[in-house]
């Protein structure tokens, strides 16, 4: 990377900030920046930048919930597409015991940018990772919205497998 492009991600890294695991809010070194855009990006299948993007604007979630079906089996979010520029990252827990209320156990499943009759089906995905579902097991999915290798906080739904 040329001084230039290390200059931008050291003050891009500086324009904003947020909030670690403990709840303190830092600000990201320019490397930092730097691997966190470009992860999201290689995860998602677009390019790697040496640029910083644009700060984000988030709106609303498009994902309004989700289910899980073991005869089917189904496990899908309900909600319609994201704006355009966005992408909605999904994330799952391993089946849970139903009596859980948190979760810090996330590994990412796939994209839901496309709902066909209202949904996206994570099957197969959750089926590779997790493998086949079990009645009465708690799952917990975060939906998180990226734009240019930015991403905000999440929004977690849970189903019973039923």
């Amino acid at each position: 990377m040329t001084g230039t492009q290390q200059a931008g991600w050291i003050a891009f890294g500086q324009s904003f900030t947020v909030v670690n695991s403990l709840g303190t809010a830092i600000k990201l070194t320019g490397l930092q920046c730097y691997v966190k855009v470009n992860t999201v990006l290689g995860l998602i299948g677009s390019s790697l930048v040496t640029t910083p993007p644009a700060l984000p604007t988030f709106g609303v979630v498009s994902v309004t919930g989700v289910t899980a079906v073991e005869a089917t089996p189904l496990i899908a979010v309900q909600g319609a597409n994201p704006a355009a520029g966005t992408d909605n990252m999904v994330f799952a827990s391993p089946q849970l015991s139903a009596g859980l209320n948190f979760n810090g156990n996330y590994r990412y499943l796939q994209l839901a940018n496309t709902f066909t009759a209202g949904a996206v089906s994570l099957q197969t995905a959750y089926a590779a990772k997790f493998g086949a579902l079990i009645v009465g097991k708690k799952i917990f999915v975060k939906v998180v919205q990226a734009q240019n290798g930015m991403q905000d906080n999440g929004t977690v739904f849970t189903c019973l497998v039923s």
